[in-house]
């Protein structure tokens, strides 16, 4: 079986966890938003391999981790995975750079609607 994560899962993983962290919890935010990105058949396929549900299998990696890099988490998702015969691949996201999910479209603000335009009168 195989699974794989784009770049969006991976930062909503990584912004979640951080976010969840700010917030003092313990791990919830990581095992919703990983159990998110996945598909349900694939859910069932780890939750019958692992014998116990997904957020228990979440948590326990959640708890393995050293509480660095949450991207980190992902790759250790990968190794837990790879003992249920599970291939998870995910696309990679450059570490240099400030990666952000951008949910609005920001690129238009009402700032960029100057006064004097003629349909500012309507």
């Amino acid at each position: 079986m195989h699974i794989h994560l784009s770049k969006y899962d991976v930062l909503l993983i990584r912004d979640s966890t951080l976010a969840g962290l700010e917030a003092d919890d313990q791990g919830e935010a990581f095992c919703e938003e990983a159990i998110g990105c996945l598909e349900d058949n694939d859910i069932e396929t780890i939750e019958a391999r692992a014998g116990g549900s997904a957020d228990e299998f979440m948590m326990e990696i959640f708890e393995m981790w050293d509480g660095g890099d949450p991207v980190e988490l992902v790759e250790l998702m990968s190794e837990n995975l790879a003992n249920l015969d599970i291939e998870l691949t995910f696309d990679d996201i450059d570490a240099d750079e400030d990666e952000e999910i951008d949910d609005d479209d920001d690129e238009w603000e009402s700032d960029d609607v100057e006064e004097d335009d003629e349909f500012a009168e309507f």
